[in-house]
């Protein structure tokens, strides 16, 4: 019984010194390596990552600086090159076949090289859709581009690689074209002398965003996870600075793709012609029927209720659209998972949608 109500703080205070060592010793341990230092002690999985994540939000630090990494869930696909610590240039599409790489832990990865300036990024939420559109060589047909997926919600490792990613393409696009108004401080957000009002900001208009896009099912998690990616997790608010990504951009499924009278107001595109060769002729009609929607579960509707409560999402003028949809599901009490998409009307889907952007998806 004394062993029990001492339990935590020996927990604290292992993990500590364990920590105090990696550190010290300029090395790197992953959160299962220090699980199974001491099964014990901690009993579960859970123990250590919990434990740790008070550590580093007490100490004011994110996770990484305690030299404990997670192994990533995340894959990834396509056009994109990094070098790792130790000196190891990878390149992703020398190994990712039809199963994608796997993501190294962001503390090991020294440098991310610039993708090709034609570069769009398509973050899917499930890995199932994710395999499929390796499979039909999405990437290599209408690249380049970079796929990746969480599988489901995202770990640390994925947001922080999906964060680092935005800031090269950032610096690479958007930040030339601003000239002399980038402060040179060195910091990447920071402006100078900005011009007067009637002088716009260069490249300032929304077509200037970064194209990075999430797809995910058009449901209520479908909507968490893209906040999750765009605006951090409440799990972690103490460490969105350095996770949320606020480039990336909602692309879909939308209730426009599948609830007939939305999608029946599409136009078509005004060339007739979609991107890389596919005519509106192939396109199935209207995506989705309402037909194959599904019904709201109790758990949807209270997650919607939840998401719509937050102060971030009625706030912000750029999460209009998941306001809107999450409104729409609410009104509707029915959703749409990618799944309902055959694969190659998938492809299609998201050739259209690209083509209204490689620009902002805006409500």
């Amino acid at each position: 019984m004394l062993l029990d109500t001492h339990r935590p703080f020996r927990v604290y205070t292992t993990l500590l010194r364990k920590c105090l060592h990696l550190v010290t010793h300029r090395t790197i341990a992953t959160k299962r390596d220090l699980y199974y230092r001491d099964v014990g002690l901690f009993r579960n999985q859970a123990t250590v990552d919990n434990a740790l994540e008070d550590i580093a939000a007490s100490l004011g630090v994110r996770r990484g600086c305690l030299h404990v990494v997670a192994a990533s869930r995340g894959l990834i696909a396509g056009a994109v090159v990094y070098v790792l610590r130790s000196g190891e240039r990878v390149t992703v599409s020398e190994h990712d076949s039809e199963q994608g790489a796997m993501l190294p832990p962001p503390e090991t990865i020294a440098e991310i090289l610039p993708p090709p300036l034609e570069t769009f990024v398509l973050i899917v939420e499930k890995e199932a859709t994710f395999r499929s559109l390796l499979k039909l060589g999405f990437h290599h047909r209408f690249g380049p581009c970079i796929l990746m997926t969480g599988r489901g919600y995202p770990d640390v490792a994925t947001r922080a690689f999906v964060k680092r990613l935005a800031g090269v393409m950032r610096r690479q696009t958007i930040e030339p074209k601003l000239g002399p108004y980038l402060a040179k401080d060195g910091s990447d957000d920071s402006i100078a002398a900005l011009p007067p009002s009637s002088a716009p900001l260069p490249n300032a208009s929304p077509a200037s965003r970064l194209p990075l896009y999430v797809l995910t099912d058009n449901d209520p998690h479908g909507i968490d996870i893209f906040l999750c990616y765009s605006r951090g997790s409440r799990s972690m608010a103490f460490d969105a600075a350095s996770l949320a990504c606020p480039d990336v951009q909602w692309l879909g499924l939308r209730t426009d793709a599948w609830y007939g009278p939305i999608a029946a107001s599409w136009s078509p595109h005004p060339s007739g012609q979609l991107s890389r060769g596919v005519t509106e002729g192939d396109w199935e009609p209207d995506g989705v029927r309402q037909a194959r929607s599904l019904p709201l579960t109790p758990q949807d509707r209270r997650k919607a209720v939840s998401c719509l409560a937050q102060v971030g999402l009625r706030q912000d003028p750029d999460l209009a659209v998941c306001r809107r949809d999450l409104s729409r599901m609410l009104f509707l009490q029915r959703k749409c998972e990618i799944q309902l998409f055959e694969d190659e009307a998938l492809v299609q889907w998201l050739v259209r949608r690209l083509d209204l952007g490689l620009r902002p998806c805006g409500p």
